[in-house]
């Protein structure tokens, strides 16, 4: 996939993450509100944290989709060009039109870097934050790992080796675990997954009482049972990708809170007594002192300050948790985490959908929505879900390279679908028949079956039939079928108009094409206008359909303005004088790289050899007033040096004068300076005569060396400089007649028409 699309893919799910998450946290503070059960709440907690996760992941892969201008799957049909890919991706472009709408969709996609701003800063903000994460993350693990390395190990033999494994049996914890003492930690820490450890404080064993060591043992021992640890080191990897939002990092700090309650209650449950339980908590706040924990590490004092004492009250203040428990705990949980990450996931898909934003492909949306109609073909004609099936089967086979057979009959039956009148079996056969269309076969043999579906009563057939009819070789008769299409009462089939119209006319809509354009140009609903903009790619406009282009580029809706300018102003092939003005117009706007960028880029192509100084003044005022290195500012300088002519040389030469001025642009500014000297010098010899004088062999003696006369013809400058300018044609009378017909053709294929001959006595 296209990088570009990837940032802004990712810029757009980062977008959506922010009330994504603000969404999750309330419904988990509702949540927290109904009940005080740490079980719940804890459980709560991470279904809500996976569902923020799941559902970015969701996000970005929706987003991702519907910005690629090309999926590259088979049958896919993406706006701003044709393209209908063979599902191996390896069939031969046998039709030329084929090749020419995978052409533009290559262009379009090259271009596709100039269609996203604010993504690219929010998506760099963002790596840079993951990355400061990234290694504070990383710097507390090697710190964890530390503390596990230089911990002492208890013999299995010894009193307290003893107790532990016992506590351990009777508190369900892995049998792999292991105690171990340090002097470098105030407070017990349980790290580990695969092989579990508790690392004590050498104090503590020595300055609580047995009873007190075991309580904490078995607090402990409760977060190895329920396997915190690993649950603790996804969180923070979370913490770490979603740094940015607050609402991450509360939702952790609960978790972490009701992970401590859940084993507090574990731990108490065991030990039999509360309240010794409670002070043990107390006693080992006193020992703690000001020390605080690793960061991935399970401590029992839940990692911040006053936390112990905290849940020495909690404990002391007797919490009811008799409703709640067993597998009922889990199912209200994760129920109510994932009803309202459904909630928030949805709203998502919603809004992308109505917003429909900037540079967005049209995407799968309801049949019942008006924005449904800028789906792509995958989208827009499905064949029923039996048929499916035998959809891959018919193309597998027709891909196959090695059975000829199995093609023909493959495509044997596909023809037989789309004849059968069934319109499950229509819509099947002229599936395969699209997703086949680059492969190599005679599908002109199908084209008298698709002009009658152009009149089915299913607006899917319709839609489809106008594609297949388009691949099949459309005719006269055909082009007159598709501009009856711009005025099919179906969304649908007036969007793939605009397609067959722009291909079916080769992208030249001066003629009669020019009033079904204009006429679905002016359609009302916004997804259809938008799709209808996309394949006026590169096309020819008639001064009706050029004005109707205008007016929309100025459209209050800022993604019809953009769609007219991306797809349809800036690549228009015969610019006149008012498209090129609107086009100078946007290069003042604000927006550098999506807007003014996109217009300077758009004059390079189409425009008149009248307009070019015109185009040249702009290209310089745009660099006298924006910074230097910008889109805008790059391609200004590439339409500078494509048009500026004398009437700018002298301003080009005061822009060389400035200080701040850098040296690749000033490379650029010199060349610029000396074609146009060569350019005056070749002008002031249009009425000097070019001699060519040729040798025996064919060619003509410059410098030394012998040349072909075509090079002869550009080293002298003669090429491009005036085709009326005389030339004298000399060769030895004894030169053979083949070579001198190649130098006449040589000059011939150069423009040049006056021509005069003589031939001389002795070889030069």
């Amino acid at each position: 996939m296209n990088l570009i699309i990837w940032i802004e893919a990712a810029g757009w799910t980062l977008a959506h993450f922010l009330w994504q998450g603000a969404a999750v946290a309330l419904g988990l503070v509702a949540l927290r509100w109904m009940t005080r059960n740490p079980i719940v709440r804890y459980r709560a907690g991470v279904a809500s944290l996976a569902v923020l996760v799941l559902g970015a992941g969701l996000t970005f892969v929706r987003e991702s989709g519907i910005r690629a201008p090309m999926s590259g799957k088979a049958g896919d049909f993406r706006p701003g060009a044709m393209a209908f890919v063979a599902a191996s991706g390896n069939g031969s472009a046998a039709d030329p039109a084929i090749r020419e709408m995978a052409g533009v969709a290559k262009v379009a996609e090259a271009e596709s870097e100039t269609r996203f701003g604010w993504q690219s800063w929010a998506v760099s903000v963002w790596v840079l934050g993951m990355a400061f994460f990234g290694v504070r993350l990383a710097l507390d693990w090697r710190a964890t790992q530390r503390l596990r390395r230089l911990a002492s190990s208890l013999p299995g033999g010894s009193a307290w080796g003893e107790r532990f494994a016992r506590l351990g049996l009777r508190m369900g914890a892995p049998k792999s675990a292991r105690l171990l003492s340090s002097t470098e930690v105030r407070v017990p820490l349980a790290l580990g997954i695969l092989r579990p450890v508790v690392i004590v404080p050498a104090a503590m064993l020595a300055q609580l009482s047995p009873t007190q060591v075991e309580a904490i043992l078995l607090h402990e021992l409760a977060h190895l049972r329920r396997h915190d640890y690993f649950v603790n080191v996804l969180q923070t990897l979370a913490e770490m990708v979603f740094f940015f939002h607050p609402a991450v990092w509360w939702i952790s700090r609960t978790i972490r809170d009701e992970r401590e309650h859940c084993c507090d209650d574990l731990a108490s449950a065991a030990s039999d007594d509360v309240v010794e339980y409670a002070g043990a908590l107390a006693a080992l706040e006193i020992l703690r002192g000001d020390s605080g924990a690793a960061l991935v590490g399970m401590a029992a004092d839940g990692g911040k300050p006053g936390g112990l004492l905290a849940r020495v009250r909690r404990l002391t203040g007797g919490t009811d948790q008799s409703r709640w428990g067993g597998r009922c705990t889990w199912i209200s949980a994760v129920a109510g985490g994932f009803a309202v990450g459904a909630v928030a996931m949805l709203a998502t898909f919603l809004i992308s959908e109505a917003a429909d934003e900037e540079s967005k492909p049209s995407g799968e949306k309801s049949e019942t929505s008006s924005e449904s109609v800028v789906a792509s073909t995958a989208d827009l004609v499905r064949p029923l879900a039996f048929e499916e099936h035998r959809v891959r089967q018919w193309v597998d086979a027709a891909l196959r390279l090695d059975d000829e057979e199995a093609k023909r009959a493959a495509l044997a039956e596909v023809r037989e679908s789309i004849a059968a009148g069934e319109p499950g079996k229509v819509l099947a056969g002229l599936e395969a028949f699209v997703r086949l269309g680059e492969v190599a076969f005679d599908k002109a043999a199908f084209h008298d079956l698709f002009p009658p579906l152009l009149s089915s009563e299913h607006a899917e057939i319709r839609a489809r039939a106008a594609i297949a009819l388009l691949l099949s070789g459309a005719t006269d008769d055909d082009r007159v079928r598709f501009l009856k299409l711009a005025a099919d009462p179906s969304p649908e089939v007036r969007t793939r108009a605009a397609h067959v119209i722009s291909f079916g006319f080769d992208h030249d809509l001066t003629g009669e094409a020019s009033p079904a354009i204009v006429s679905l140009l002016e359609e009302s609903d916004t997804g259809v206008l938008r799709e209808v903009l996309r394949p006026l790619w590169g096309a020819k406009f008639s001064p009706a359909i050029e004005a109707r282009v205008i007016e929309l580029s100025r459209s209050e809706d800022p993604r019809i303005s953009h769609d007219a300018l991306y797809y349809a102003l800036s690549t228009q092939a015969n610019k006149s004088s008012d498209s090129i003005e609107r086009l100078i117009e946007f290069l003042a706007h604000p927006d550098s790289t999506n807007v003014a960028g996109r217009a300077a880029w758009g004059l390079g192509g189409g425009v008149p050899e009248d307009l070019e100084g015109r185009v040249a003044e702009a290209a310089l005022e745009v660099m006298r007033s924006r910074s230097q290195g910008g889109y805008v500012f790059r391609q200004s300088v590439s339409r500078l040096a494509q048009y500026a002519g004398t009437d700018q040389v002298e301003e080009i030469r005061a822009f060389l004068e400035l200080p701040a001025i850098g040296d690749e642009l000033r490379k650029e500014l010199t060349k610029v300076l000396d074609r146009i000297d060569q350019e005056k010098a070749l002008k002031a010899r249009v009425g000097e005569k070019i001699v060519v004088s040729l040798t025996r062999s064919g060619k003509v003696r410059f410098e030394g060396r012998e040349i072909g006369v075509g090079e002869y013809l550009i080293r002298v400058g003669a090429v491009g400089s005036h085709p009326d300018r005389a030339i004298e044609f000399r060769a030895p009378k004894d030169t053979d007649f083949d070579r001198i017909v190649e130098a006449l053709d040589a000059i011939k294929k150069q423009g040049f028409w006056n021509v005069s001959f003589a031939l001389a006595e002795a070889a030069p």
